[in-house]
Formats: structure tokens, C-alpha cells, sequence
């Protein structure tokens, strides 16, 4: 299951066309089915600007629909490839990006209310997970993203008991799985900051979720793309 959805359209839900403003006779792009266009005209003339976005959604919404491209580990290492290229296109140019994400109990996207059972503050995950997936895990001079990961893993100490109940539902798994690159992410920075301390602390609790992941991923049924992340991170361990 593809848990997360990134909408990199700069106004996905204003009503006009993206290329001239426009209002009337719109059409979305039938690929993504985002991104709004008066003609194909207008269409073509953003192309360059919409096509890096239109591949990502697009390969995600193709994972969804067809469960059997999870299993494919080509395909989906092209659609994250995708993802990341679309991210930091989206953050390079200063593009408001939207996150849904697939839950054991629903959808948790941006104006929605979080569903009972989710985590109340379910969105620094989403923060810290798009920062993740937008630096494909790399840490730069500057630690970017740090803020994010370390609100994130502030929340996972204070609600430790709510955050570990969620993650250990089969349909969460994948949320395990990007809370443990993050914690990975987080603790490199402390470790080549010299702050062991810290980094021995965020550690300690990747563990705790990373047993959980590693419990869901030797389960009979489980995807051979999710054993192969598993063993990935076993082996990073």
C-alpha cells in the first residue's frame, strides 16, 4: 500500500488554468489527474514545469491501483526516484506540496480530521517524513530538516505509548518503516555533531520501532518489497 500521496500542484484546487488562469472549459491532466488546463495548448506550454510532478503522482497512483507493481522492485525504485525528483523541484521553486497519507483508519490529509486511533499530531510525521523523502535521506553541511525530524521525535517520546499501538497494525507499516529513516537521519546528525548523548537517545527509540517493523515484516502475506526494506534497514542496524 502506498502510504503517502505528495501533491506538488501549485494551486491543485484553485479553479484555473496553470498555464494562462484561465476559469472555464478545464480539464485535468488525464495521466495525474492534477493540474488544471483550459486547452492542450496550455497544457503543452507547461509541460516542462508539470511533467517531473505528472510521472511522480503518476507512478504512485499506477502502484496503487495495481498491487502487483509493489512486487516489481524496478518499478518502484523508478517511482521513488520520481517521487524525490519531484519533491525537490517542488521545494526549489517554492511550491506549496501537499500530503495525504493512507492510514489503518483512513486518509489523513491537510483540512481533514485526524481519524480516531491516528496519532493527534499524525502531521509532524508527514513534515519530517516529506523533508526525508524530498533530501533522499541525505544530511547536507547545514542539517536541514533537523527542526522537523527532532519535533517529530519529540512527539514520539511524549505520546511513546500511542505512536508504538499505531504502528503495530499491519496497515501502518510503511509509517514504521519512514519513522525509522528519520530517527536514522536524526541520530547521524547528533552523532557527527558530537552530541551522543542525544544520538544514543533518538536511537534507543528507533529500536523500539524498528523491532515492531521487523515483527510485521516476518508475518506470512507480507510483500517481498517490504522484506527487502526490512532487511535494508537490518542491515544499516
Amino acid at each position: 500500500m502506498a502510504t503517502n500521496t505528495y501533491s506538488c500542484d501549485p494551486s491543485p484546487t484553485s479553479g484555473k488554468c496553470r498555464a494562462c488562469g484561465a476559469t472555464e472549459n478545464l480539464k485535468t491532466c488525464s495521466r495525474c489527474h492534477t493540474g488544471a488546463y483550459c486547452s492542450r495548448a496550455c497544457q503543452a506550454k507547461d509541460w516542462k514545469q508539470h511533467k517531473v510532478r505528472c510521472k511522480a503522482i503518476a507512478a504512485s497512483i499506477q502502484a496503487s491501483e495495481e498491487p502487483e507493481k509493489q512486487l516489481d522492485g524496478e518499478f518502484m525504485r523508478s517511482a521513488m526516484n520520481a517521487q524525490k525528483k519531484a519533491l525537490r523541484q517542488a521545494k526549489k521553486e517554492n511550491v506549496p506540496i501537499y500530503c495525504a497519507s493512507m492510514t489503518s483508519r483512513g486518509i489523513v490529509a491537510p483540512g481533514m480530521p485526524v481519524p480516531d486511533g491516528v496519532p493527534a499530531n499524525f502531521g509532524l510525521k508527514q513534515a519530517a517524513v516529506l523533508e526525508f523523502h524530498s533530501s533522499g535521506g541525505r544530511i547536507n553541511k547545514q542539517f536541514l530538516g533537523e527542526a522537523k525530524y527532532r519535533d517529530y521525535y519529540d512527539d514520539l517520546v511524549s505520546n511513546e505509548e500511542e505512536w508504538l499501538e499505531f504502528f503495530h497494525h499491519p496497515l501502518n507499516t510503511e509509517h514504521a518503516e519512514h519513522t525509522c529513516g528519520v530517527l536514522g537521519t536524526l541520530a547521524t546528525i547528533y552523532r557527527q555533531r558530537g552530541s551522543y548523548e542525544q544520538c544514543g537517545q533518538v536511537l534507543e527509540m528507533e529500536m523500539k520501532v524498528m523491532d515492531i517493523y521487523k515483527q510485521l515484516s516476518s508475518a506470512p502475506g507480507v510483500s517481498r518489497a517490504q522484506i527487502y526494506c526490512c532487511e535494508g534497514l537490518d542491515e544499516y542496524d
